[in-house]
């Protein structure tokens, strides 16, 4: 069943497969039960082994997060009733990232910004990507020649 969930993964890579296979083997040598069941608590017991021996933040949540994946895979195969990492919660390097966008806050500070330090030029870029919601590749490759119809 474990072979299965990663083959099914994904990622075509090898390193990544052989990455949540030792994943998998580290979490089954921790909580190995004669049931095969797993209490929450042996999984916050699993993350916290994790910690101690100073793997990276997202190594421990990508363990956690493969341990999850094969958890829901192990449902659907009928073989456990409940995934016993639902509810926790997994910090991966997605939610380490900068955010994509900006908040209104700061989108006004920029524009401020723009207006009294910045050249005319600049401030009716920025000010044309805010109201357009264009990207600005779109807005620097408008032409001279191009022809557009504004709707008012």
């Amino acid at each position: 069943m474990t072979g299965d969930w990663i083959v099914s993964r994904r990622s075509g890579s090898k390193h990544t497969r052989d990455a949540y296979a030792a994943d998998l083997s580290s979490l089954v040598r921790l909580v190995r039960r004669p049931d095969g069941s797993t209490p929450p608590a042996d999984l916050d017991v699993y993350a916290a082994a994790c910690r101690e021996v100073s793997v990276a933040r997202s190594t421990t949540g990508r363990r956690l997060a493969a341990a999850s994946s094969w958890y829901a895979h192990a449902i659907r195969a009928g073989l456990v009733q409940a995934n016993p990492l639902d509810g926790m919660i997994v910090r991966t390097s997605r939610m380490c990232r900068a955010p994509r966008g900006m908040s209104k806050r700061e989108l006004a500070a920029l524009l401020v910004r723009a207006r009294d330090h910045e050249s005319p030029l600049t401030y009716a870029l920025l000010t044309t990507l805010y109201v357009t919601a264009s990207r600005i590749g779109a807005v620097v490759a408008v032409g001279l020649t191009d022809r557009a119809t504004i709707w008012i």
